[in-house]
């Protein structure tokens, strides 16, 4: 009994009291050519497979936050209410934290990063009739102050239960764009006020003969407003002008 039973047994559960503390590489090795070896066989096999899937996944694991530490855009995790979970490197710059900053600095997505408490609101109620999301635009703020425009893609994650467990999203500083956009607003209204201006007669036309520009010295002579005449046809636009009465 000792030697068939109660010391193979003993091995057996020392070894699975130890798997249950944390030693996951050593083998059984209860070296016996009995039915015991069929079960020293058994768990070595479960250990080398679990081993395995162990180094999968922990590489799996190095290669997202490769990727989550790297990108050039922001990431988020908040709770429901706005608390931050994590953000990755490129947020934390991105708001004026530091890189190894604690994010309970920045506590509240809404309270301290939304310019304005209504943007924030009307952000939450699109994500709950949405429930996912890109391209949303809105100003944030940074720790120091400074507002800046920002670009955010985001979707809710359900629990079992079918209900929000957290928000988790991407976040891009747009504030150039949006600058070199109003810069170019900014020049077109120059330059249409220019032609405006201008006393000779402007028409252009695109490459499909449609009304392109209009100015304000062939509006008052052939009686058609910029609004009648832009984007109809180039021939039907001068039917209209034969046929007006002066």
């Amino acid at each position: 009994f000792n030697s068939h039973i109660k010391k193979p047994m003993e091995k057996v559960r020392e070894r699975l009291l130890s798997f249950q503390h944390g030693d996951y590489t050593s083998p059984m090795a209860l070296q016996r050519s009995d039915e015991w070896a069929q079960i020293e066989e058994v768990f070595n096999n479960m250990l080398s497979d679990l081993l395995k899937s162990w180094s999968a996944l922990q590489e799996s694991e190095h290669r997202y936050r490769d990727i989550y530490d790297s990108v050039t855009f922001g990431i988020f995790q908040t709770t429901p209410d706005g608390t931050l979970l994590s953000i990755n490197p490129a947020l934390a710059l991105m708001l004026g934290a530091d890189v190894d900053e604690d994010i309970s600095t920045i506590k509240e997505l809404g309270g301290e990063i939304f310019a304005a408490p209504q943007d924030r609101r009307r952000f939450v109620i699109r994500l709950q009739q949405e429930e996912t999301f890109s391209g949303h635009e809105v100003q944030l703020r940074r720790k120091n102050g400074e507002v800046f425009w920002a670009s955010i893609s985001c979707h809710i994650v359900l629990d079992r239960d079918n209900n929000v467990s957290l928000i988790e999203g991407t976040v891009e500083d747009v504030s150039k764009r949006r600058q070199a956009e109003g810069a170019l607003h900014k020049l077109k209204e120059y330059l249409h006020d220019i032609i405006n201006t201008m006393p000779s007669i402007l028409v252009g036309a695109d490459e499909n003969l449609n009304i392109s520009l209009w100015n304000r010295q062939v509006a008052d002579v052939s009686g058609l407003s910029a609004l009648q005449a832009v984007g109809k046809p180039l021939e039907a636009v001068f039917s209209l002008i034969s046929e007006a009465d002066y």
